[in-house]
């Protein structure tokens, strides 16, 4: 801080009385300079802690006061901070009349980090429905809510963005998981806090963002997996005479033979999404994924025969499912049709018409991108359809290669 220190400390009445109320203030030194800042707080001298710098006492009162004291603090070093990036020099009085000029001690209100989320609900409420999806709105109410129920927990409902420390968003885990909550779940809640408090960080009543170092990427509990191209076939011959497993069948059966996710499944508009190209019938529909998103990249995917089959079946109207009972039949159709321990789920249709793009029909990774939607070849790769040795062989038959018996 270019040698100035923060220091409060307790300034002693005249009465010299232990059990008087004595102000509390800040004073900055610099060498032999030095200036002192009223903090609008009284205390009796017993109660100050010199080591810990802060009020002793566990009341609502003590807890608000310290809570200042520490607003304060983060104040006064943006104030430091933005000087030294003027490229001014620094000294106590030029700080304080800095500070003095931008901040009324008398009449400062703490913003609590409740505050904080409800300013930053009010901000993407506006773009709802425009640049933010109304579902990842809803989330953010959600995440709010627990968050409430566990400062409530803590007995902490006012506290400051600048007290929610790294080891309190660890604690929020971990209260969160203990209440049989799934990791992904938790993580998913976590991360929503943490650009909340980005947002803190942006307002600039925050210096740094306390979660940025908790690693809260979701990762899956099981890998996910593909069918091969003789389980889709087998699939597809099987005769389901249960007329609710029949649709959920058809429909992954569709997924997996046009990459489409899920919810585009129960979004796609035959009016809309289906285009004539070249004479041939194609696909091309904007990503639910993306519809909020500032790159959209669409869908192109030609439709085969089995794709069109089960468009005519269904009146080109795709089965409608709520995404737990697709879940709950899928779990089935992988038990009693494929006979399979593979964990058949919503998205392995989608990871199947990869593999099958790649590894049985040869279509070259980049092309698969596109029809899978992807910014990127990149994710395609890592996340969907790696080439297979076979594949990778047949690749490079026009090379002159060692063969080798046995």
């Amino acid at each position: 801080m270019n040698d100035v220190s923060l220091l409060f400390f307790i300034k002693r009445t005249k009465s010299g009385k232990r059990e008087a109320k004595a102000p509390l203030y800040l004073k900055l030194s610099q060498s032999a300079l030095s200036v002192e800042i009223s903090t609008g707080i009284a205390i009796c001298p017993t109660l100050w802690d010199v080591k810990n710098k802060k009020i002793l006492g566990s009341s609502k009162e003590v807890e608000e006061q310290n809570d200042h004291l520490s607003v304060i603090r983060v104040e006064i070093r943006k104030v430091i901070k933005k000087l030294q990036k003027n490229g001014q020099q620094l000294s106590p009085q030029l700080i304080k009349k800095t500070y003095k000029s931008e901040h009324d001690l008398e009449n400062h209100l703490a913003v609590t980090l409740i505050d904080i989320f409800d300013d930053f609900l009010v901000r993407q409420e506006k773009r709802v429905g425009k640049t933010f999806a109304p579902r990842s709105y809803d989330y953010f109410v959600l995440a709010k809510s627990f968050l409430v129920k566990y400062l409530a927990h803590l007995n902490k409902p006012n506290i400051l963005p600048v007290n929610f420390t790294s080891k309190i968003a660890m604690d929020m885990q971990y209260w969160l998981l203990s209440d049989k909550r799934g990791q992904a779940t938790v993580n998913k809640i976590m991360q929503h806090v943490r650009k909340v408090l980005k947002h803190a960080v942006v307002l600039e009543v925050i210096l740094f963002n306390p979660m940025e170092a908790l690693d809260l990427r979701i990762k899956p509990t099981f890998n996910l997996t593909s069918l091969e191209k003789s389980e889709l076939d087998v699939l597809e011959a099987a005769e389901i005479t249960n007329n609710k497993i029949r649709c959920m069948a058809d429909l992954y059966i569709f997924q997996a033979h046009t990459g489409l996710c899920y919810i585009d499944t129960q979004t796609f508009d035959a009016k809309k999404d289906l285009k004539t190209v070249d004479g041939m019938l194609c696909i091309e529909k904007l990503r639910e994924k993306n519809r909020f998103r500032k790159t959209k990249p669409d869908t192109f995917v030609p439709v085969d025969e089995k794709a069109y089959e089960i468009l005519v079946k269904y009146d080109f109207v795709l089965p409608k499912t709520s995404i737990s009972n697709y879940r709950l039949n899928l779990f089935k159709i992988a038990k009693d049709v494929l006979h399979t321990d593979k964990h058949i789920t919503s998205h392995t249709g989608r990871k199947t018409f990869g593999n099958i793009s790649i590894n049985h029909h040869k279509i070259p990774l980049e092309i698969t991108s596109i029809m899978l939607g992807h910014s990127s070849p990149e994710i395609t790769f890592k996340m969907y359809a790696r080439p297979k040795e076979t594949t990778i062989l047949h690749a490079m038959e026009g090379l002159k290669l060692v063969h080798r018996n046995g």
